[in-house]
């Protein structure tokens, strides 16, 4: 029993000096740390003016890099109109690079209300003045758990993904066997298709042309796709966790107030030694008559404690008050990503169902074989094509019909 009430003990000690390490002014230095490493956040970049010149130009370079590439893919639309597939296989491109270039546009041209909105937020952790008890660390130490996990997640799939693509072209030319091709002839090493005014076929050109399509590849992926939407993430994740902390400051108003009026009582010095002694008394007798059940936990306050309680219940309106605040003012920065995200992940889901629907063309293809000069046998068999291709391969969601462009047209009428 001793050996078990000292394990406790330890544990208890354990808890509590994790909850002491919380702090919220650090619940973003994962996420901001890797922004500032792909060249797309500003805020806290400290250092000689030196350091900070050479961080501005390389968030240059990749502004540069970014509109350089996007005009690449572009021209190559364009120019491969009269190539269905090719034109689709950019026509995709150009989508993605519409929805990352959405992504970048906040923290672009957006840079004073992204940075109030990274100071809000840590600020927003503090209800009643900096102390915070127990259960808020719980709840601020849970949230930022899950922050950095799914940070951690996302961003690793992302690198990973990245790295895959990259490694594709150079692999898809050694199992080839181009290997010597890719270096004395030529080949093509393109990890996107694009525009390029250099022959990408042709040796060096191709591997200058394969090195820049990496960087821009490996700082996208990784860092505008990872980065941005993990930071957009944990965004809605720690505002989540600041109302979980006024749900929690709200449940507990009666013993929160108790405990102030206790430590009041208990910690000011400057009263007379008479007054802290009644004021001890009173706190005392509420807790006991509140275990007894004798007095109800609403009336347990004396007339000095209104005060306090009155002050304790503003302040929970007024933090109520920040945090719809700043859900109007993230909701205008999301807004648009959301349906960014929503438009081209149905439109390219569409593009590609509506490929397959395209497969009814072929009952209008037997049909004009000339089938009605041929033999009674074939004429059944052409028939049985015109009648069995009259229902086309396509892509079901659900309830809701066939995955096609019309279709796309209907839910974007719906909204």
């Amino acid at each position: 029993m001793q050996f078990r009430a000292q394990q406790q003990e330890m544990d208890s000690k354990e808890e509590k000096m994790t909850l002491d390490e919380v702090d919220p002014s650090k619940i973003l230095s994962l996420n901001l740390g890797i922004l500032k490493i792909g060249g797309v956040w500003w805020r806290d970049i400290r250092g000689t003016p030196l350091k900070l010149f050479f961080y501005r130009c390389y968030e240059m370079y990749v502004i540069l890099l970014h509109l350089s590439f996007n005009i690449t893919v572009y021209l190559h639309a364009i120019l491969a109109e009269e190539n269905v597939a090719e034109f689709s296989e950019s026509l995709l491109v150009c989508v993605c690079q519409v929805l990352h270039g959405t992504k970048v546009i906040p923290v672009v041209l957006r840079r004073k209300k992204m940075t109030s909105l990274t100071v809000d937020l840590e600020n927003n952790f503090y209800i009643h003045g900096k102390n915070l008890n127990n259960e808020e660390k719980y709840i601020i130490k849970k949230a930022m758990h899950l922050a950095n996990t799914i940070t951690w997640l996302y961003f690793g799939s992302l690198c990973t993904a990245t790295c895959v693509m990259i490694l594709t072209p150079p692999t898809l030319a050694l199992t080839s066997g181009q290997v010597n091709s890719t270096t004395q002839h030529g080949y093509n090493l393109l990890i996107w298709k694009a525009w390029l005014p250099i022959d990408p076929t042709i040796y060096p050109y191709n591997i200058l042309a394969y090195f820049s399509q990496v960087a821009l590849t490996f700082q996208e992926g990784c860092f505008i796709i990872g980065g941005l939407n993990a930071f957009y993430l944990v965004l809605i994740i720690y505002t989540t966790s600041q109302f979980e902390l006024l749900s929690s400051s709200l449940r507990n108003a009666t013993r929160n107030i108790g405990h102030q009026t206790e430590e009041n009582s208990v910690i000011n010095k400057a009263s007379p030694g008479a007054v802290v002694a009644k004021a001890t008394h009173e706190t005392n007798t509420k807790h006991t008559l509140l275990e007894r059940g004798t007095i109800d936990e609403a009336i347990c306050f004396t007339r000095d404690d209104e005060i306090q309680v009155s002050t304790y219940i503003k302040e929970c309106i007024q933090y109520h008050q920040y945090l719809l605040q700043y859900a109007d003012d993230l909701n205008t920065i999301l807004s648009p990503l959301m349906f960014m995200e929503l438009l081209t992940a149905s439109l390219i889901m569409c593009m590609l169902g509506f490929q397959l629907i395209l497969s009814e063309e072929l009952h209008n293809a037997a049909y004009e074989s000339g089938w009605y000069n041929m033999s009674p046998d074939v004429k059944r068999q052409v028939q049985m094509i015109i009648m069995r291709a009259q229902k086309p391969v396509a892509l079901r969601t659900g309830q809701f019909g066939l995955l096609s462009m019309p279709l796309f047209a209907e839910v974007m009428l719906l909204k």
